[in-house]
């Protein structure tokens, strides 16, 4: 049994997140699908990330087995001949036998905004378009305040699990400005449900004014009484790489 691991990128606008749920357009439904028609079957094919709905992807790490002896270069070709058009394999090649997405050192992912009066037509559905000035350097102290392990209960959001660690280390937070366009690159371990765009949500509310840096820590812990920032909206995020 062959493990194969490849780097797939798609757009997540028309997608209703990675997992498959029935009756409903997802990535790993339709990889799925074509994996089985280029090989004739598909066994275990997951994700080292399960992105949410309206999500997108530079460099998610995909897995499967199977018994076909078809080399990797022509598996990606057949793949991509049969994929649709917000779907790509990047990159694939064979994997050692105890190799497995989910043993990972992290995950790069990055939020775009947009801060301009008006919007960027092309660009849209890949950015969140904001139109209130920003405290830039007040958001990258936010960030730094992020950084390291933390109580993060404060962020968590209802996902449908039982009990969801609300201990959790992150790595990485950098807020990079080159006006109308602001960068928000977040790097770590694992996250919670909807932990990323939450984290972009209270550097927001931080930018507007509406959360001191001083209280960031006491934000995210859910010790500083009601909340006081929005969710981010999925579409300005990406899964920029899933490091090994």
């Amino acid at each position: 049994m062959r493990v194969i691991h490849m780097t797939v990128a798609y757009d997540g606008s028309e997608f209703h997140g990675w997992q498959e749920q029935r009756g409903l357009r997802t990535v790993q439904g339709v990889l799925r699908e074509v994996v089985e028609r280029v090989l004739g079957e598909c066994r275990e094919l997951r994700a080292a990330s399960r992105t949410d709905a309206g999500v997108h992807a530079r460099g998610q790490s995909v897995q499967f087995y199977t018994e076909r002896t078809l080399e990797c270069e022509r598996i990606a070709r057949g793949l991509n001949r049969y994929l649709p058009a917000d779907v790509a394999v990047v990159r694939c090649e064979e994997a050692p036998p105890d190799f497995s997405v989910r043993c990972n050192r992290g995950k790069h992912y990055r939020y775009e905004m947009w801060l301009a009066e008006y919007d960027d037509p092309l660009e849209r559905r890949y950015h969140w378009w904001y139109r209130y000035p920003l405290d830039v350097t007040a958001m990258a102290a936010a960030g730094r305040e992020m950084v390291g392990t933390h109580e993060m209960n404060g962020l968590r959001m209802v996902s449908g699990k039982a009990r969801e660690e609300t201990v959790r280390t992150v790595d990485a937070v950098t807020v990079t400005a080159a006006l109308p366009r602001l960068t928000i690159d977040i790097v770590g371990k694992s996250f919670m449900y909807k932990q990323v765009r939450a984290m972009v949500g209270v550097l927001v509310a931080v930018g507007r004014g509406r959360i001191a840096v001083s209280s960031v820590r006491d934000v995210i812990a859910g010790q500083a009484g009601p909340r006081r920032f929005e969710v981010a909206p999925a579409h300005g995020l990406t899964l920029m790489e899933v490091l090994y």
